[in-house]
């Protein structure tokens, strides 16, 4: 039976929360990237995307009442 071939591509985990890992956690990630939260400006961008029917004004009502991340929207 052969063995496994290791697979070389890199992994990437994604989480809300980063500062609960414990010291144990974050040792077994080699870079941590953190990405604020998306401007009130690019945030009516990304609801204009989605919902390019919505008035002007209701984009810019959801984005500054939902205060989401580009993957929520």
């Amino acid at each position: 039976m052969k063995k496994p071939i290791k697979s070389i591509i890199p992994h990437a985990q994604a989480t809300k929360r980063g500062a609960d890992f414990g010291k144990i956690c974050k040792r077994r990630f080699l870079y941590k990237i953190k990405f604020d939260k998306p401007t009130i400006d690019a945030r009516m961008n990304m609801w204009h995307e989605m919902i390019s029917a919505l008035r002007e004004e209701d984009m810019w009502a959801l984005a500054a009442k939902c205060d989401f991340c580009g993957g929520q929207i």
